[in-house]
């Protein structure tokens, strides 16, 4: 079985995010960035079914700048046999439309048999990559997914929905998205990580693929979220009532 990860690289979400000038972008130039949290979940997923031999291969992807290269090091590094890099222009922002349309051309290339993605990316919480890219392939997608098993031809996959938990059992190949506490990701060791300078990375750029960029979404504008006020305590329920009628939220 092949495996194919799909990771990103995010600008760290521990430090504050500034907006750009033209309140278009964010602000991403001399950022530490980091590989998406998701995703490495997703790869410590397809790493102990690769040792597990469950999997024959697995293949980790990403699309970006030239920078990208170090998260497919690290991903090299957690595990994947090779690593493919899409390599875009870094002021480049792909929306998830094209970027499904990109992971479809490749699982059909690479004849791939699972996708583990990270349902969401941390920067734009979009969430909508794992669905398109079943649609674009016309195959099952098992979501949010917080267990996974492989049982012969299928994959079985747990996850949460509002009425409580859901085990759903899909056809290969299939495309799962992983929920962050399906596993905890060891820390990957420096002997791992000379190895991973050896193994290949194949760059290619989007001209070389057969893929029309939509360009169909446009960010109008960014704004800083609304602080909230301070929170306010009180000593009974009394004082709260007229504090509530003084501002005119109780009659």
């Amino acid at each position: 079985m092949k495996i194919l990860v799909p990771v990103k690289r995010v600008i760290d979400p521990d430090i504050p995010v500034r907006i750009d000038l033209e309140g278009k972008n964010i602000v991403s130039a001399n950022q530490p960035h980091a590989l998406n949290s998701f995703d490495e979940v997703a790869l410590a997923k397809a790493a102990m079914m690769r040792a597990d031999n469950v999997a024959s291969e697995m293949i980790a992807v990403s699309i970006g700048g030239e920078k990208t290269t170090d998260t497919l090091r690290t991903a090299l590094a957690m595990g994947a046999d090779r690593a493919i890099h899409i390599v875009t222009n870094e002021n480049q922002t792909l929306q998830p439309f094209d970027i499904a349309g990109i992971l479809a051309h490749i699982f059909r290339k690479e004849q791939v048999d699972l996708v583990l993605l990270g349902k969401l990316s941390v920067d734009s919480d979009a969430g909508q990559t794992p669905s398109l890219l079943a649609g674009f392939l016309n195959l099952p997608l098992l979501p949010d997914s917080f267990k996974i098993d492989i049982e012969g031809e299928h994959v079985i996959a747990s996850f949460d929905h509002s009425n409580g938990q859901t085990r759903a059992r899909a056809a290969l190949p299939a495309i799962v998205s992983c929920e962050l506490h399906l596993v905890e990701p060891r820390p990957v060791s420096l002997s791992a990580v000379m190895k991973a300078r050896q193994k290949p990375i194949v760059a290619k750029t989007l001209e070389e693929l057969p893929i029309v960029l939509k360009k169909n979404v446009s960010i109008i504008k960014l704004k800083e979220p609304i602080s909230r006020p301070a929170c306010q305590f009180f000593d009974s329920a009394l004082e709260l009532a007229v504090q509530l009628r003084t501002e005119g939220l109780l009659k």
